[in-house]
């Protein structure tokens, strides 16, 4: 998301909430074009991933998130001289622990400070799946989101079990049978 300079805190606000509605709103849009392959690839009950695209991010108008986004990427003028970087490192954090639809969410140092990641459960990999599409909803271009899983793959901290399921997904919808119509 780029940065877009507001006039004023309130249309910083406005202009940040029709932001977090667009990507709920396009988040449910992606269940509707991908729910089907979603069920078929994970085996995950539609309905279940019904009720979590319904809550999609909801954190994110939490105090915890709210103002720590919204300056990032929607500030005043005078907020724009600020430095964001604390204010949403501590907003994106806050949204990595309480989502467990970033892999993020399950990565975690043990006893002897090594870092470990866990498997995503598959319904948690089918939100996230529906929360990279909306990159393709917004640009009216499947291959956006493709491209993005293509380019983070190694990047992101996957398990080999969901690396694997993703890829399985991903190569679903690569075959054509989901392409925006």
């Amino acid at each position: 998301m780029a940065t877009a300079v507001c006039s004023n805190t309130q249309e910083s606000i406005d202009r940040y909430k029709d932001y977090v509605n667009t990507h709920i709103r396009n988040v449910k849009v992606a269940y509707n074009k991908y729910a089907d392959t979603l069920k078929d690839v994970l085996d995950i009950d539609k309905k279940e991933l019904l009720e979590r695209v319904l809550n999609h991010d909801k954190s994110k108008w939490s105090k915890e998130e709210f103002d720590g986004y919204r300056k990032k990427f929607y500030p005043t003028t005078e907020e724009s001289t600020e430095n964001q970087d604390s204010a949403f490192e501590d907003a994106w954090f806050h949204h990595l622990k309480n989502n467990d639809h970033h892999p993020e969410y399950w990565t975690y140092v043990d006893d002897k400070e090594t870092n470990k990641i866990k498997d995503m459960p598959n319904i948690c990999i089918a939100e996230m799946i529906l929360d990279w599409a909306t990159f393709s909803i917004l640009k009216e271009d499947d291959k956006e989101f493709i491209e993005f899983w293509e380019k983070n793959k190694f990047t992101k901290p996957f398990s080999t079990y969901t690396r694997n399921r993703v890829e399985e997904v991903m190569d679903k919808i690569k075959e054509g049978n989901n392409l925006w119509q």
